[in-house]
């Protein structure tokens, strides 16, 4: 969902995301991972609401209107 000026930025940033998370973990596949529920040394993977903080800080530095100080409240 993006509402507002700069949803169509952030909507934009987060499919970005989306998409280059799904291309890198499917390069993982054929690497080996620990079993134990950790990742492979300097592997970052981002939550939801990181997406979201990442992608509404892109949509502020394109959109005048995008205000830059971001609150995500997760439930």
């Amino acid at each position: 969902v993006a509402i507002g000026s700069g949803g169509p930025y952030a909507y934009a940033a987060a499919m970005a995301y989306l998409e280059a998370a799904k291309s890198f973990e499917e390069k993982l596949v054929g690497l080996s991972i620990p079993g134990d529920g950790s990742t492979a040394p300097g592997v970052e993977f981002l939550g939801a609401a990181d997406i979201a903080r990442k992608s509404l800080q892109i949509a502020a530095g394109i959109c005048i209107y995008t205000n830059d100080k971001i609150m995500v409240e997760e439930i």
